[in-house]
């Protein structure tokens, strides 16, 4: 049965379990062709018991998450008022089929960069994940929702000697990747307008932006087997540490079972 998601007292969406999920999936994938569907049934059936999906009618996240703090499943959100469109839902489940072709995914572990590891990552998937977002029927301007560059006086704040900087490589490589996957230019023209505050906070960043570029055209990553090193390789770039080795694992079906290993 269905579980109430509660946002304090107010009853904010249901939650599904396992194979309950599927017939959700398949509603909001109705307009769509069929190979969406069997998506959706091949990415359930994989992850059987451990696979949640949440459903929020109003306000809430739309993502993926996997093993990460409570309910501990590998787990989409949806929020319906703005992630109802089946090119959304095709996104997500996407990244679940990733794990379930034997991509390696990373544990969380406390005192590491967790939120910087988690973010390459979904970048890399969203590299792999467009080829085949687009064999669904979408058009490339679906596959994310455009993120508003920052606004100048944001920007200005960022850059004064006291504030709490974000890490300008990997901001850089959010924005450009954006402009790759939605074939525009609207974050690389606007930070381009800033380029020599860039410079001032992150000296490295016109050798880190060439030497990204060029490892993206080098297509290692799209491999399960390569994967963990090409990841490596790209963090190293952008200058954030390496995960444990420890950290990285596969899931596969064996017996009946969902393993990790």
């Amino acid at each position: 049965m269905p579980r109430p998601i509660f946002d304090g007292s107010y009853h904010a969406g249901s939650a599904f379990d396992g194979a309950e999920a599927l017939p959700i999936l398949e509603r909001l994938l109705a307009p769509t062709t069929p190979r969406s569907t069997k998506l959706a049934k091949e990415v359930v059936a994989f992850y059987g018991e451990d696979f949640l999906l949440s459903v929020r009618q109003y306000f809430g996240p739309c993502d993926f998450q996997v093993y990460y703090a409570p309910p501990d499943k590998v787990h989409i959100q949806l929020n319906l008022q703005t992630c109802k469109d089946p090119s959304t839902v095709v996104h997500e489940l996407l990244h679940g089929d990733l794990i379930r072709q034997g991509f390696p995914w990373l544990a969380y572990r406390e005192g590491e960069a967790n939120n910087e590891h988690i973010r390459v990552m979904n970048f890399l998937h969203h590299a792999i994940m467009l080829p085949q977002f687009q064999k669904f029927g979408f058009t490339r301007d679906q596959f994310l929702t455009p993120s508003k560059p920052n606004q100048p006086d944001s920007y200005r704040a960022f850059f004064e000697p006291d504030s709490n900087r974000p890490h300008w490589p990997l901001e850089w490589l959010s924005g450009w990747l954006e402009d790759q996957f939605l074939g525009n230019s609207r974050h690389t023209d606007y930070m381009q307008k800033y380029w020599s505050d860039f410079q001032e906070v992150a000296p490295s960043i016109d050798r880190i932006s060439d030497d990204v570029k060029a490892w993206f055209s080098r297509p290692d990553y799209i491999h399960p087997d390569n994967f963990e090193q090409a990841y490596n390789e790209l963090v190293t770039l952008i200058e954030v540490p390496i995960p444990s080795p420890d950290r990285w694992y596969r899931l596969k079906r064996e017996d009946g079972r969902l393993i990790r290993y």
